[in-house]
């Protein structure tokens, strides 16, 4: 283990930094009928008044919680868990009736952010350029990871450092803020001796096999895809969809290309739901949503994998 001291964590601080910032994500919350409200997020207040429109700017990617207080006080006020945020993407989400009554938050459309219009006008009679802008924030849960490597002699030495994102934040917003830099240091010697009548190396360790779940490669998805294409029936469709996911697993893109390929909302619904739990980011589910025609269908969505 290496020590690295309070200039070197500063430092840390201060490469990582302005590279975060610069590919944070966007959170939009639009309110269907123009109710006003206050949006918190992870219980951080957004807006100073109510609003039926409020921007969140500069999120790291990671899930959310999201609460909505409306201003009337007739109206149930509610929040919503795991709402995901994309590094450069620009999220928008509705504020709606479901069809038991119930105020939901919606996903309803995300762009990079290079060019990311509303994906909904504002409620009429609102200015659109008045959008109260949140606060910056980070999930509770955000890492970020630097490796640095020094050469000298005939040593290498590798440093892995995880920084707490919500710390860099503060530091980088002109708080007080701490940076939990976790080293380990891993040497690989060299040998230059004669052993007999050889040179020899020491062994290098194999890399270390990827964590977590690996979606399929492209060309075995494509052969995946042709085969669900090639059945007449619908049924035989959703069983070959459906069939080789026990031992494999898709990205969000990927379950959304299969839900085309079906000619009917009920199974792009069924196989949406059944590929959820084989979902390598599910953080991104939300771009399935596109192959549904039903609103409907992504309620239905939804409630069966409980967002």
């Amino acid at each position: 283990m290496q020590r690295i001291g309070i200039i070197g964590m500063l430092a840390v601080a201060g490469i990582l930094a302005p590279q975060q910032l610069s590919a944070q994500g966007e959170l939009e919350v639009f309110s269907e009928l123009g109710e006003t409200f206050t949006l918190y997020v992870n219980q951080m207040k957004q807006n100073a008044a109510p609003s039926p429109r409020v921007e969140v700017k500069d999120m790291q990617a990671g899930f959310y919680q999201v609460r909505i207080d409306f201003e009337d006080p007739t109206l149930a006020d509610f929040a919503q868990n795991n709402v995901g945020i994309e590094n450069g993407v620009h999220s928008t989400f509705l504020v709606k009736l479901n069809r038991k009554g119930d105020y939901v938050l919606r996903m309803n459309g995300y762009a990079p952010m290079a060019d990311a219009p509303s994906s909904m006008p504002p409620p009429a009679g609102y200015d659109a350029g008045a959008a109260d802008v949140g606060t910056v924030i980070a999930p509770s849960n955000g890492q970020a990871t630097m490796s640095v490597q020094a050469n000298g002699g005939t040593s290498t030495e590798s440093v892995s450092m995880n920084v707490n994102l919500g710390n860099m934040m503060q530091a980088a917003a002109g708080a007080l803020g701490s940076v939990n830099v976790n080293v380990t240091t891993t040497t690989t010697s060299t040998s230059t001796g004669n052993w007999g009548g050889g040179w020899e190396d020491e062994p290098v360790a194999e890399p270390a096999a990827p964590a977590g779940p690996v979606a399929m490669s492209s060309m075995d998805f494509n052969d995946y895809l042709n085969a669900i294409r090639s059945k007449t029936f619908e049924d035989s469709k959703l069983s070959t969809a459906k069939a080789p996911l026990s031992g494999n697993y898709l990205t969000a893109k990927q379950i959304k290309q299969v839900m085309q390929v079906f000619t009917f909302e009920d199974s792009r619904l069924e196989f949406a739901i059944f590929a959820h739990s084989r979902c390598v980011d599910p953080s991104n589910y939300y771009q399935v949503y596109d192959a549904f025609e039903f609103e409907l269908s992504i309620d239905d969505l939804q409630e069966a994998i409980g967002e």
